[in-house]
């Protein structure tokens, strides 16, 4: 055996110390009493739970999540689903105004994408695409996108994130643009408050800055602009349609700032999803389509929130007229039963991707389970369930209500603006209804809202100015009526807390 040296030698050590260590117990002890004797009583049910929340932030490392309230015992351990309700591990429950991270849009236990996923495990539980390998869930499923896009979307590239479909569609670009004698053309504009996904490339254009996790800087390909929201940053009276002119001019600026000749793509979600629900003004994407065909520039379509019937539309590119080179779909693709995600493209860029493989024998992108043929075939499912005329009509009716719920709880004294698309909502928080002004410590004022709502039966997402709802698509009437009765609850239960503030602005306005 070859000689181990240094830090190998002493892990080594340590290892086998410890196993020694395990078999001096386990040998002194009977079977029974192993895991008692090993630390884990199984008998105790108390003494488990603390052992788990002591424990947690040690074994495993949660994501999008303060760590160090994970070592204090503030973690909610979800035991199972059902329909729009999640339970924890004391049996409480829940009702998921999130859809989980905006993926259950089917709900938490739909037997039929259960069932889509048992029988395709059975026949073909793993296979890749490399190589000119292929497998037919992926190519109906391929066919099943290509068919319900824009007519202009027919080829399909897959995933497994958004994170990672945001990235290959921003590889996609600078590709096409190297392929085409610009290899200077790879710079990407982003808005402020976007969020398109984790990855180091997609995070790079995330404009969230707490979200790039270890990078203390925007990259130098990556430009902002500001992200659009009337309620925010129109002027007093500014029309919406005055206000998307202005937007599409910032973006032109922009874009001859650094020159058009560096630009390759401008990323962007048809509404704001995880920022709070922003709505783009009336007219926008047309004016910004007109300025990026002026100057060659791409545009990205982030649909992994927007997708697939949560607008009341297939895609959010249909709902407010843009004409995407590249669109990623994710979340709601596979109804969150299975990780897949995808990137569809115009013949144009197909073309070029495959006469540059052919140069190179590749396509030099790819992931072992892009394209996982149970991802594909659950997709496959949630896509004709999607497709139902019944689905569709209970879709718009439910929505219908939505919003009139949303309407209703607009008169609480901290809520500046409701506003929605579709089954997506959200809230903005304020201190003065009249001047839009914010609390002074913001974060905790949402902050108490999402607690408050959790005790009284409902999760959601809060950022520091909103509180954002995102259902499952198949909510009940009844099931909104507990919903927002929990919203209404939490809001006055909070407002009451922070009247003061409240009160106290308004005394120095007058």
């Amino acid at each position: 055996m070859p000689h181990r040296a240094g830090a190998e030698d002493l892990l080594c050590d340590r290892m086998a110390a410890k196993w020694s260590n395990y078999k001096q117990i386990i040998g002194s002890v009977s079977r029974s009493s192993w895991p008692v004797a090993l630390g884990f009583d199984v008998r105790n049910r108390k003494a488990r739970r603390m052992t788990a929340s002591a424990r947690h932030g040690l074994d495993l490392v949660h994501q999008f999540s303060d760590l160090q309230a994970h070592r204090n015992g503030e973690t909610t351990t979800i035991v199972r689903g059902e329909g729009v309700h999640v339970f924890d591990a004391e049996g409480n429950r829940y009702i998921d105004a999130m859809s989980g991270s905006s993926c259950a849009s089917l709900g938490f236990r739909d037997e039929r994408l259960v069932q889509a996923m048992t029988e395709q495990a059975g026949k073909l539980p793993y296979y890749h695409l490399f190589a000119q390998k292929s497998h037919e869930p992926a190519e109906r499923l391929a066919r099943q996108l290509s068919a319900m896009a824009p007519e202009h979307l027919n080829h399909v590239l897959f995933a497994n994130s958004g994170s990672e479909s945001n990235d290959a569609a921003i590889r996609i670009v600078r590709a096409v643009n190297i392929s085409r004698g610009k290899p200077e053309k790879r710079r990407v504009i982003a808005r402020h408050a976007g969020y398109h996904g984790s990855t180091t490339l997609s995070a790079s254009v995330t404009g969230q800055a707490h979200m790039r996790f270890g990078s203390d800087s925007v990259s130098p390909d990556v430009s902002f602009i500001p992200e659009v929201c009337h309620y925010r940053h129109g002027h007093d009276g500014e029309s919406e349609e005055a206000y998307a002119a202005r937007c599409a001019a910032e973006l032109e600026a922009a874009i001859l700032a650094v020159g058009p000749d560096t630009v390759a793509a401008f990323i962007a979600e048809p509404v704001m999803a995880s920022a709070g629900c922003l709505l783009p003004p009336k007219g926008y994407f047309q004016l910004v389509d007109e300025v990026l065909r002026r100057h060659d520039v791409a545009l990205i379509a982030d649909e992994v929130v927007c997708a697939l019937g949560r607008l009341d539309s297939p895609f959010g590119s249909t709902r407010y007229g843009l004409r995407p080179d590249l669109m990623t779909l994710a979340k709601p693709l596979t109804g969150g039963y299975f990780p897949l995600s995808a990137v569809l493209m115009t013949d144009e860029i197909y073309d070029t991707l495959t006469l540059e493989s052919a140069k190179s024998g590749l396509l030099g992108h790819g992931l072992t389970y892009g394209g996982h043929p149970i991802g594909c075939a659950v997709a496959s499912a949630a896509l004709e369930i999607y497709a139902q005329a019944d689905f569709r009509a209970n879709l718009h009716a439910t929505i219908a209500t939505f919003e009139r719920h949303l309407a209703a709880i607009a008169d609480c004294p901290i809520v500046g603006e409701t506003r929605n698309a579709g089954l997506l909502g959200a809230l903005e928080i304020v201190a003065d209804k009249t001047t839009r002004r914010r609390f002074d410590a913001m974060e905790n004022v949402t902050l108490k809202i999402g607690r408050a709502l959790q005790k009284n039966g409902v999760i959601t997402r809060w950022t520091r100015e909103t509180v954002n709802l995102c259902p499952p698509l198949v909510i009940s009437e009844d099931e909104l009526e507990v919903l927002f009765g929990a919203l209404r609850a939490s809001l006055d239960q909070v407002a009451a807390e922070v009247a003061h503030e409240v009160e106290e602005g308004q005394a120095s306005l007058a």
